[in-house]
Formats: structure tokens, C-alpha cells, sequence
């Protein structure tokens, strides 16, 4: 895994100081009016990824982290920031032993979103002429059909990816 470029994370609408749904959707429509000026038509996927905050993997995002271009005492301060915190629960007057969290990023923190963006940068598409686009827990696939990778293969990565970064992607309506 290399260091992190910045321009990772040019896809990333969300907890972004620039980000907004309105900044995603009009990053969303520009790039579909770009590809249709060489294209018939752009497929587009929706993606939502089930409880993706509460299940960031340590261990990975710590990976993640160790790899970016940051002094090393700032990669210390975030390991420590997540290495440690336990919970227990109370139901009916008992309390459950007292576990270590493994996952999840905090939420309510100021580092949750920042760290967020570290996992979810590593997130790319097979073809550089499709398009993703993300939004917090959510991606959006484009790819127009004149792309050398189609939609169904670029989205089997996408699967790939999650399943190694233990992200799930929601099944749709219940």
C-alpha cells in the first residue's frame, strides 16, 4: 500500500471543509455531461454501505494510517486515540464484561471524519474513465457504455474491496 496522495480523496463530497451533497451533486452531473459528449449513455449505481462508521476495522485503518506521508508522532497520537476504549452494557440491573472496541471511528470526534477519509480513499475503480463518486457512507458508480470496464465488473471490485475492508454494502429496500 502506498502513501496517500491528496488527489485520493478529490472523489470525497462528504466531511470535506469544500464538501457538500450539493458540491457531490454537481460533481455528479458534470461528470455524466462529460461523458455523454463521447458516449450513447452513463450507467450510474447508488451504493450505501450498512453502519459503515461503526465498522471501520482497527487493524486496517491503522495500516491505512501507518502508510500516509504525516509525522510519525501524529500516527502515534491517532493509534492511541483508538487503542484502549472499552464498553460494557447494562440491561435489566447487570452490566456485560467490559470489551475492548476493535472498530468504528468515534462518531461526534474530530478525528472520526478525518479518519473516515483515510479508509475510504483506498476505494478506486478498475477503469480510469469510470467515475466514483462519495459521499460519506455512499458511492456512486458511473460508467458510461463506451467504457473498456463495465458497470457489472467495476461494481464486483467495489464488492472485492468492502469484503477486504470488512465495509458491508446495504442489500436495498426492505
Amino acid at each position: 500500500m502506498s502513501a496517500l496522495p491528496l488527489d485520493s480523496i478529490s472523489d470525497q463530497f462528504a466531511v470535506m471543509p469544500t464538501g457538500s451533497s450539493t458540491a457531490a451533486l454537481v460533481s455528479l452531473t458534470h461528470t455524466v455531461a462529460q461523458k455523454l459528449e463521447t458516449c450513447i449513455c452513463v450507467r450510474c449505481l447508488l451504493i450505501d454501505y450498512a453502519k459503515a462508521f461503526d465498522t471501520i476495522n482497527h487493524s486496517i485503518l491503522f495500516m491505512k494510517i501507518q502508510s500516509l506521508s504525516v509525522p510519525s508522532d501524529l500516527k502515534r497520537w491517532i493509534f492511541h486515540f483508538f487503542i484502549g476504549r472499552r464498553q460494557a452494557v447494562l440491561l435489566g440491573g447487570g452490566q456485560s464484561q467490559w470489551l475492548l472496541i476493535t472498530r468504528s471511528i468515534v462518531q461526534g470526534s474530530g478525528i472520526g471524519p478525518s479518519v473516515y477519509l483515510v479508509y475510504s480513499a483506498y476505494l478506486k475503480l478498475l477503469s480510469l474513465y469510470n467515475s466514483i463518486i462519495k459521499f460519506a457512507n455512499n458511492a456512486t458508480l458511473l460508467v458510461p457504455q463506451c467504457s473498456s470496464v463495465s458497470l457489472e465488473e467495476d461494481f464486483q471490485h467495489v464488492q472485492r474491496w468492502s469484503d477486504t475492508n470488512t465495509l458491508q454494502i446495504s442489500a436495498g429496500f426492505k
